[in-house]
């Protein structure tokens, strides 16, 4: 698992964050700069699971896990393609549950049956009525998935610090411009 030194800057706030998690499960290592899965051993370990992704249940199912695969590459997929028409065909083939919690009155979203693609589908439309999946991004040099918490929500690069798992793409990019520029 990638460590990322500004991990306070590209955490995402609340359940968002086991989504985030989710995407960042499909990464590509700064050592080897060949795409991995974490995702088979993770549906080996349900305790793992738990942790990594504590607002998302468990997926028991053999069809279930690859409903997870297929959510994950739909949601990677959405953030570089807005607006994301395949995320639109994913949540309209759902049936939704909508009820309404008596304490504050707040609206609840479930997939109805519930389960994990229906939890994670109900924290995506969480995040799109509070407009900030829009701050999900995925950097695009490693395309590690992080929160933008810049003040303008332009943040491009995971990082722009190379250490600690962390390769820095922000500082290559910047390099490999000016060097460009200089070349001419």
């Amino acid at each position: 698992m990638r460590t990322d030194p500004e991990d306070h800057l590209t955490k995402a706030p609340g359940t968002i964050e086991s989504i985030r998690a989710l995407l960042n499960t499909w990464a590509i290592p700064n050592d080897t700069r060949q795409p991995t899965d974490e995702l088979p051993s993770l549906f080996a370990d349900r305790e793992q699971w738990a942790e990594r992704f504590p607002d998302i249940r468990f997926p028991r199912r053999i069809a279930e896990r690859s409903q997870i695969e297929a959510l994950r590459s739909t949601l990677r997929t959405s953030l570089s393609d807005r607006p994301a028409s395949g995320l639109d065909t994913l949540l309209a083939a759902q049936r939704w549950r909508i009820s309404v919690d008596p304490p504050g009155g707040t609206l609840r979203w479930m997939v109805d049956p519930a389960s994990a693609v229906g939890d994670g589908l109900a924290i995506v439309v969480d995040a799109l009525i509070a407009r900030s999946w829009s701050r999900l991004r995925a950097c695009p040099d490693c395309q590690w998935v992080f929160y933008d918490t810049s003040r303008n929500g332009q943040r491009t690069w995971c990082s722009m610090i190379a250490g600690d798992g962390a390769r820095g793409c922000g500082s290559i990019a910047k390099t490999r411009a000016y060097r460009q520029r200089h070349r001419l």
